[in-house]
């Protein structure tokens, strides 16, 4: 789902809701198909907002729907599968490079083969819509992982308290809502929200710089928060930075602890960093601002890894991939990076010119089973930026080991094997020694074991 446009000048430009498929069912091409001229994406249907500019999209787990967020308020969109047609519907005019492609352009006679491809529609669910009347403009939206409930965060306006309420998905019925304080920060001006795997706990980052875990089982109970104003010290970073991009993360195997993930912007830097949060949420006691990290409070969460993204960026975009194994990141400068979950949080991938602006949007694809059969995670990410080019990246497949593991292991173990060699070819009586042994030990295997069978078979 990829949505843009003009704005509400328009400039000539749609305000779109689009519904494109990436081809082979959510796996990435790779390089040699795509040198070929392979479709990535193709336009599958499309809603016109007019003179609306959606600046929040959240998808249903399950794909039929999603919540969009307007200057007006918030309206639900669905997916309807229409008629199948013969004619694709690709709407990119450039080619990519290398090993990315933006939507791809029309095959010869508008065909994909003698396969009928199925058109989808676009539509918007007035009954729906019409229960989230006069919520206004949100600036977040986040579904829960199980589809039953959905978050949004509303910036201060119009007289209006900022707030974030999480809504019981399809009835839409309000489960909780918290407004921020006179005076408090965490909730000013959202710009990323998340859910938990379990639905417990429900984070966000603000305009604020702050990061904020609120308790969904207790009406978003503030029960943890950091910023620029809390004092926080990350461990060779310092103080000063600011907190952009949440999510809910899991070691690929590790504890069962759930992390919190959040992208930290520092003056010349940009970093990923993780918090373990225990099964209880991590309970604070005491006043709000010890809630918030104040002076002299206990931290609940305790810091699990930190990890510098780039030198001279910062991070615009943060997202986790369906098995929540893998952190993708969007800087200012057009760079997307992958990076494994735990740890020191190693790079999977890394295109440091993905895109000519800043990247506006992250989302992997469905999980497939992974080469080594332990599980099963995404394969194919795909990155939008304000250049209005949308690329579909290839996610190598592993089980959370840095790619270099491998390699790494079979030339420490070549090495030790040729100083073993060695060692042996430049000692003669050290060679004869270890040969004697080898003998002697081989005799001795070899007793052992025709005592042990008989003492079993009564041989």
């Amino acid at each position: 789902m990829l949505c843009g446009g003009g704005g509400s000048g328009r400039h000539g430009v749609k305000n779109l809701v689009i519904a494109a498929e990436v081809a082979g069912g959510g796996e990435a091409p790779s390089s040699s198909s795509l040198s070929q001229g392979a479709e990535v994406l193709v336009k599958r249907g499309a809603l016109d907002t007019q003179s609306e500019l959606p600046n929040a999209v959240a998808v249903h787990p399950g794909g039929g729907a999603c919540v969009a967020s307007f200057e007006d308020g918030v309206r639900v969109v669905n997916l309807v599968r229409g008629k199948d047609v013969a004619e694709l519907s690709p709407f990119s005019r450039q080619p990519s490079e290398e090993t990315t492609k933006m939507i791809g352009t029309p095959s010869e006679g508008g065909k994909q083969g003698s396969d009928a491809v199925r058109e989808w529609k676009l539509a918007e669910d007035e009954d729906r819509t019409l229960k989230l009347a006069g919520y206004g403009e949100q600036s977040a939206v986040a579904f829960a992982e199980d589809g039953t409930a959905v978050v949004l965060a509303g910036s201060a306006s119009q007289g209006k308290s900022a707030c974030v309420r999480m809504l019981e998905w399809p009835g839409l019925r309000v489960l909780w809502k918290k407004e921020s304080a006179s005076g408090e920060h965490d909730l000013v001006d959202v710009n990323d929200v998340a859910v938990s795997p379990d639905g417990a706990m429900v984070a966000s980052t603000s305009g604020a710089g702050r990061v904020t875990l609120m308790d969904a089982r207790r009406n978003g109970a503030v029960r943890w928060s950091a910023g620029p104003d809390s004092g926080l010290s990350l461990p060779g970073i310092g103080v000063g930075g600011r907190f952009r991009g949440v999510c809910f993360a899991t070691r690929p195997h590790g504890s069962p602890d759930t992390l919190l993930v959040a992208g930290y912007n520092a003056p010349n830097a940009c970093y990923l960093v993780a918090w373990r949060v225990p099964a209880d949420g991590g309970v604070v006691t005491g006043s709000p601002a010890a809630a918030r990290g104040g002076k002299g409070a206990a931290p609940p969460l305790v810091l699990d890894g930190c990890r510098r993204v780039a030198r001279g960026e910062s991070i615009t975009r943060l997202c986790v991939s369906a098995g929540r194994t893998l952190l993708a990141v969007g800087t200012n400068e057009g760079r997307v990076m992958v990076h494994t979950a735990g740890g020191t949080m190693p790079v999977v991938l890394d295109r440091p010119r993905c895109h000519g602006l800043f990247v506006t949007t992250l989302a992997f694809g469905p999980a497939r089973p992974l080469d080594t059969g332990r599980g099963k995670e995404s394969v194919a990410l795909l990155s939008a930026s304000a250049d209005t080019t949308v690329r579909v990246l290839q996610v190598p497949r592993n089980d959370g080991r840095p790619a270099w593991a491998t390699p790494l292991a079979v030339l420490l173990i070549a090495l030790m094997i040729s100083l073993l060699l060695g060692l042996l070819s430049s000692q003669p009586e050290l060679a004869d020694a270890f040969r004697r042994w080898s003998v002697e030990e081989a005799d001795a295997l070899a007793i052992s074991w025709r005592t042990l069978r008989t003492r079993i078979l009564g041989e």
